[in-house]
């Protein structure tokens, strides 16, 4: 009897150990209901759509600068890369002196952010050699994602082909890269 106590408190143990681990892994954060662009934070690129249709490059710049600092908290990969591309033309469409200024904060934000497919999807915009390598150096961290934002607003030449058979980021820069090697997600 004590033996079969043993390993029914055994079993219940492991299976709470196994639900704990599970919660770990699995974000409950995920977007729900995202926006026509992808996007998760829909509140807040309400706010950037307002101050755009209203041609104000300033309040789009903070709207930005909260999409990101929120993105880059829950870890919304495309909200954040399609914040910070977007805050690159803000800013310059105040002053177009201080685009090398605001690629440098592109590129610092994109390092910074240290997300694979951001960073790819960076690279293969913006130039960047050595892509495949990339690509190939990151395959663990690639293939953990599956971010279809970014597959379905940046796939250059697949032109949405693939995107049904796309199963994460890697395979996605993979075809990304055999296609062309060249997205169009500025």
């Amino acid at each position: 009897m004590k033996k079969n106590m043993f390993y029914l408190i055994l079993v219940a143990v492991v299976i709470c150990a196994a639900a704990i681990v599970a919660c770990a892994y699995v974000k409950t954060d995920k977007p729900k209901n995202p926006d026509e662009q992808g996007h998760a934070l829909t509140s807040l690129w309400k706010n950037y759509y307002s101050a755009q249709k209203a041609d104000l490059p300033k309040k789009m710049s903070e709207a930005l600068d909260a999409i990101m600092e929120q993105a880059k908290a829950k870890r919304y990969h495309w909200d954040f890369y399609d914040a910070a591309v977007k805050k690159v033309d803000a800013e310059v469409s105040r002053n177009w002196k201080v685009r090398q200024e605001m690629n440098t904060f592109l590129a610092n934000a994109i390092k910074e952010y240290d997300e694979p497919i951001v960073t790819y999807a960076y690279r293969s915009s913006y130039g960047g050699s050595g892509l495949l390598d990339f690509v190939l150096a990151n395959k663990t961290r690639l293939q953990a994602g599956k971010n279809k934002a970014f597959h379905t607003r940046t796939d250059g030449q697949m032109n949405g082909l693939l995107n049904g058979f796309i199963k994460d980021d890697y395979e996605y820069a993979l075809w990304s890269e055999r296609l062309g090697g060249r997205n169009s997600s500025k």
